[in-house]
């Protein structure tokens, strides 16, 4: 193995190790940044600048419209230490959204991807929509839970706020919602790589060299073996909830299908029935002498064809009614020589469009 693989594979053993340090050790050898809030309003930035004597820092407004005030914070962002200092974006909590999540506690192991499929089904939102952070906020060794926050603001929230600070040279390195409680706040940018001083890191790595040294063959092989568990549990507790949701999905079609059949089968049944009160209709209005040889419904309109001792009488007749109106002749009335009863043709228009609705009653009349 060369000098450069080596390295390679002690700086992956060394950042493995590193997430078995417990947090207690990880704040003594390093150093936690400060934050300066960041604020968008009413076109002002409002930054929170760290103190310089005892006392409660004094937010400072700057007009995104005054040349001057963009000037004086460009002079005044560029003493920022941040080695010290985050420069944090801070959005109002309504265009954010807090979830509560309880998980097995194997879960944590393979959290990032359980929770970036969560929020498909805990939001109304899918992941490339929204930033999103999380922290665990407890365990529960006797029900085997994890609980976690999960922070979501969509992108359409805060990307114009950070083109905004791109605008002006300002590089955020945290987003985060305004909370009211005193739990610390989630970032929800993605993250990136926190700076230490030199000496922390120096001690650090010793730390961690020692300790790689006194559990190397304890732990070699066992993390990779429980690691492997772990994932594999959680993969199939995952597939469980995605053949759940597809059942589900399977449900809604076919109760949609079920709707769609029944809807059919009730405008139908409508039709039919329009259709037999129409035929009692002219049986019933239509005088002894006169007779129907063609019957054509289309739409709201009707068409009769047939012989009458009467023809013209015929018109009035169907006026009458209060299943039809406007009755007119579609064509001249002529004589069937060998009968000597009218032949004529009729057309008129059903007064009402939901045929189905009609009142039988009001029709029918004794």
């Amino acid at each position: 193995m060369t000098l450069d693989s080596n390295s390679s594979l002690l700086g992956w053993w060394l950042k493995g190790l590193g997430y078995l340090v417990p947090e207690s050790l990880k704040k003594l050898f390093s150093q936690k940044k400060k934050s300066i809030p960041i604020e968008i309003k009413n076109n002002q930035l409002i930054i929170t600048w760290p103190k310089k004597s005892k006392g409660d820092s004094q937010p400072t407004n700057y007009s995104l419209d005054k040349e001057s005030q963009r000037i004086e914070l460009a002079k005044r962002i560029n003493k920022v230490n941040h080695e010290k200092y985050h420069l944090c974006l801070k959005i109002t909590s309504e265009k954010g959204l807090r979830k509560s999540l309880r998980f097995p506690l194997n879960a944590e192991t393979n959290l990032p991807s359980i929770i970036e499929f969560e929020i498909d089904r805990q939001t109304p939102f899918s992941p490339d929509q929204v930033y999103h952070g999380y922290q665990i906020t407890g365990r529960n060794p006797s029900s085997k839970t994890l609980e976690v926050e999960l922070n979501v603001i969509p992108r359409k929230q805060v990307d114009p706020q950070l083109a905004i600070l791109e605008n002006l040279e300002i590089l955020p390195d945290r987003v985060e919602l305004i909370r009211e409680d005193e739990q610390e706040p989630i970032n929800v940018l993605p993250k990136t790589a926190e700076k230490t001083s030199s000496n922390s890191v120096k001690y650090l790595n010793i730390f961690l060299i020692l300790l790689a040294f006194s559990i190397f063959l304890a732990i070699v092989v066992l993390p990779f073996v429980h690691l492997n568990s772990a994932i594999n549990k959680t993969q199939k507790e995952l597939n469980e909830l995605k053949k759940t949701a597809l059942e589900v999905n399977h449900l809604k079609t076919e109760w949609q299908k079920t709707l769609d059949k029944q809807k059919f089968i009730n405008q139908k049944i409508g039709s039919r029935r329009s259709v037999t009160m129409i035929i009692e209709e002219l049986t019933r209005i239509l005088p002894d002498d006169s007779w129907l040889t063609r019957l054509q419904i289309k739409g709201n309109t009707i068409r009769l064809q047939g012989e009458s001792a009467a023809a013209t009488s015929l018109i009035g007749i169907i006026e009458q009614s209060d299943l039809f109106k406007d009755a007119r002749f579609q064509s001249p009335v002529t004589t069937n020589i060998s009968t000597g009863n009218d032949r004529f043709q009729i057309i008129a228009t059903l007064s009402s469009e939901d045929r189905s609705q009609l009142d039988v009653s009001r029709r029918i009349k004794p």
